[in-house]
């Protein structure tokens, strides 16, 4: 890596920081092929993985250690709900940046390449969120990105909406 400095956001302005992508985990054996499978699929190389089982009674930790052995598991004893798990990730993270991705998504392979270019692109942001299509309807809008007004108050943009390309 070449040498780095620090930008405002916290971000290291290296050309290829170590991304660590946390998948939150619990009893999700059937979501895991297709998200992590997407995840080898990414063209940015510079990524780690981090499963964090939420104290999952399915066969989720037999199906990673088995297909999915490039993946750190962090094995939590009980379910310690959504930002539990994904703290507990972040605590072991190794990247400059970190991401979350839901057990049930799947990435697109630019996903990481396009959220990298972005951070590096306005060092002054602290985070960065991708557009996020239904599973089972992929023209469709989940969000095209989450932000806060200068009241406080969380909302997210296309929600619902047609995707014609109006936030890319």
């Amino acid at each position: 890596m070449q040498a780095a400095q620090t930008a405002k956001s916290g971000v290291q302005s290296t050309t290829s920081p170590l991304v660590s992508v946390i998948v939150p985990n619990w009893n999700g054996a059937h979501h895991l092929p297709t998200c992590l499978g997407s995840l080898r699929r990414q063209t940015y190389p510079y990524f780690e993985v981090i499963v964090v089982d939420n104290g999952s009674t399915d066969d989720s930790r037999d199906l990673l250690a088995r297909d999915f052995p490039e993946v750190r598991v962090v094995a939590l004893a009980t379910n310690r709900g959504y930002a539990g798990g994904v703290n507990a990730g972040f605590r072991v993270a190794r990247g400059e940046i970190l991401a979350v991705l839901n057990n049930d998504a799947e990435a697109d392979p630019a996903w990481l390449t396009e959220m990298v270019a972005a951070l590096h692109r306005h060092p002054e942001a602290g985070m960065a969120t991708p557009k996020v299509l239904l599973f089972d309807r992929r023209d469709t809008l989940h969000t095209a990105g989450d932000y806060c007004g200068v009241d406080g108050i969380p909302d997210s943009r296309g929600v619902w909406q047609r995707d014609e390309g109006q936030f890319d």
